[in-house]
């Protein structure tokens, strides 16, 4: 009895609550912008722009201003598999506008053969200036380690360390 009594009860205030917010909703009127102020910042789309290699994949682009040269540093590798990005190299183009088009200015290295942490492939790189130095970091292949090369120039020579350069278990990195 007491179950039956408590179910009654029980669906006596859901339907009140549920009557309560219907029979005391409000309309409002809502205006639905019909500008993109995004739209308008980022303005048309560009193109012939950006940095591109016919037959190739390029990924995840770095750039730095030397001078008045805008030199970008990318993950470069065959287009036939997109499986092929485990073996890229790292390429390096050129333009006078940072939204390109950017022109290829060579290969900047590739993965080393022998014992070395970026035996397979040399990805994402990333390139900064700093004393006097240009230091390009990059992810090496089979060890999904980072690297580093340094260079007293952003167009090369390039040395790389023998070894990694950051372990990738290293808790240090995310402390500030």
């Amino acid at each position: 009895m007491i179950l039956v009594g408590s179910r009654i009860a029980g669906s006596f205030f859901l339907l009140f609550g549920f009557l309560s917010l219907i029979s005391c909703r409000e309309r409002v009127n809502v205006q639905v912008p019909t500008d993109n102020p995004l739209k308008a910042k980022l303005g048309p789309p560009l193109h012939n722009g950006g940095f591109a290699r016919e037959g190739f994949n390029l990924w995840d682009p770095s750039i730095i201003k030397v001078g008045d040269t805008y030199h970008i540093f990318a993950s470069c590798w065959t287009s036939e598999d997109f499986n092929a990005w485990k073996t890229s190299f790292i390429v390096r183009g050129t333009s006078k506008n940072l939204l390109g088009p950017y022109t290829f200015a060579g290969e900047v290295f590739r993965p080393r053969p022998g014992d070395f942490f970026d035996s397979e492939g040399c990805h994402n790189p990333k390139i900064t200036f700093h004393n006097g130095k240009y230091y390009l970091y990059y992810l090496g292949i089979p060890a999904w380690k980072s690297g580093v090369a340094v260079s007293d120039s952003v167009e090369g020579p390039w040395e790389r360390r023998k070894d990694w350069c950051i372990p990738a278990n290293n808790p240090a990195l995310w402390i500030h």
